[in-house]
């Protein structure tokens, strides 16, 4: 809700109590300081200025002080500010507004702070901005905090405002923190104290983001329900101490995480469905939590357990062996998989697949277990060419998924299209020698492939943009 909707609200109030009360005066219809009632009936239902030396009252909806609030909490957080500054009413209550917004676009919109370039001067200006109005928060009552941070370069304390602010917003009853640091080489390490001394109870997202998290003791965030670490310099070890007694964790992005080695997603994280792991430099993955139903991998080289985990529904595999890895463990660990995306750029590298392509003798292809995949029923391969591997796979789901309904197989490696999901002016550059490859790939879908597409399904065979590539 920003001023113009709160003025509508004021104006339809002003309106009901016209006809309420024939003959009384009509309202002001200016701005927000207008619309407060009268001071003899609550602080913040109504408004005093002083006007030449007069006290000057402007008459407004007759709501409950605790309406007014909420419709104050209800503002962005720039509105918001706008209208304390006009209502002394309005002034109290943002002493204890929750949602506190401070990035670059809502504190700095017109200076790109994320750039190298930017001036001491221009981030010092933006810090003591942010300065000024945490001094003038009371702290109480802070529901969400999401704070972009800038390091201003060579400076002697560069996280002295960080530390001053986290302790002044981080209080008992917050429910998110979203604080990211900027460059990503930042060095600030999180105090994991205020997580457990005055948020264990109540924070339910967690988003951290360049910078240190060392904590060595159990954190007990028990109402943690979604938790997002991105370049966050922690180890396996430490990242279970922060998850520890975390039993309604329902959502965990891991993204960069290169200091974890070996992680463990315990059985214990009953409520855990949904799990990213996106390029952190992973040995050993070993997840245990029986109900995750998504799962992103996009790592290379990783030993992959899936242990208890038998609910997997969404599956998409980015590494160097996903293609090797789906047709030796997927039928056996993922049996209810719905949706399976794999991209293996290592096993359809023409450098590293074109002497094992297929050719010749269907008799030759291995047969797999006829185990069936009753549940799934979106495949999508990116990437795809004629290797023997590929195909054995690709025969294998269109045999044994009887409730597939689209099998996408694409042969280009490229991660998004210019008329995909991204927008985009052109596809990724790729050199000849794949798009020669993406060619010969379709010959050999239509050959080896399709004859094994039952009319319930449908084949999406996807070649190199004629728009963008040509030979």
């Amino acid at each position: 809700m920003g001023l113009m909707a709160l003025n509508r609200l004021i104006s339809r109030q002003r309106e009901q109590k016209q006809k309420r009360n024939r003959g009384r005066i009509e309202a002001n219809n200016g701005w927000i300081a207008s619309s407060l009632a009268k001071r003899n009936r609550s602080p913040c239902r109504q408004d005093i200025n002083s006007h030449g030396g007069k006290k000057v009252r402007y008459p407004g909806p007759d709501l409950p002080e605790d309406i007014w609030r909420h419709i104050h909490f209800l503002l962005p957080m720039q509105d918001a500010a706008r209208a304390a500054r006009i209502s002394q009413s309005f002034r109290s209550s943002w002493k204890c507004y929750p949602n506190l917004t401070f990035t670059n676009e809502t504190m700095c919109s017109k200076e790109d702070l994320c750039m190298r370039t930017t001036g001491s001067n221009v981030i010092r200006d933006y810090n003591n901005k942010i300065d000024h109005v945490l001094r003038n928060h009371s702290g109480a009552g802070v529901k969400k905090l999401r704070l972009e941070y800038y390091v201003i370069p060579h400076d002697a304390e560069p996280y002295h405002h960080l530390t001053s602010w986290l302790q002044i917003a981080v209080t008992p009853g917050i429910e998110q923190l979203h604080l990211t640091l900027s460059p990503r080489d930042a060095t600030f390490n999180f105090p994991c104290m205020l997580l457990s001394e005055r948020c264990h109870g109540s924070i339910q997202y967690l988003h951290l983001a360049n910078l240190d998290l060392h904590p060595t003791f159990q954190l007990g965030l028990r109402t943690l329900k979604t938790l997002h670490l991105y370049n966050v310099h922690i180890t396996g070890g430490e990242l279970g101490c922060l998850l520890s007694h975390s039993f309604a964790l329902a959502h965990l992005r891991l993204q960069y995480c290169h200091d974890i080695i070996r992680l463990q997603i315990p059985c214990l994280l009953q409520r855990l469905r949904f799990l990213e792991v996106l390029e952190c430099s992973l040995e050993v993955l070993e997840i245990n939590a029986p109900n995750i139903s998504r799962f992103r991998l996009m790592d290379f080289n990783v030993q992959l357990s899936f242990g208890k985990s038998r609910k997997m529904k969404n599956l998409m595999l980015n590494n160097s062996c996903g293609i090797s890895y789906a047709i030796d463990n997927l039928p056996s660990c993922a049996p209810k998989v719905e949706t399976l995306t794999i991209h293996s750029s290592y096993e359809v590298s023409p450098v590293q697949s074109k002497y094992d392509w297929f050719e010749g003798d269907l008799s030759s292809l291995r047969q797999m277990s006829e185990h069936r995949h009753h549940n799934l029923k979106n495949v999508k391969i990116s990437g795809f060419c004629p290797q023997k591997s590929m195909v054995e796979l690709a025969r294998h789901i269109l045999e044994n998924a009887t409730s597939l309904e689209c099998l996408t197989l694409d042969t280009t490696p490229t991660s998004y299209r210019c008329s995909g999901d991204i927008l985009a002016r052109k596809c990724p550059p790729l050199e000849t020698a794949y798009i020669r490859d993406a060619y010969k790939s379709i010959l050999a879908v239509r050959t080896y492939i399709e004859g094994k597409v039952n009319s319930t399904v449908k084949l999406n065979l996807l070649g190199p943009c004629s728009r963008c590539y040509a030979l």
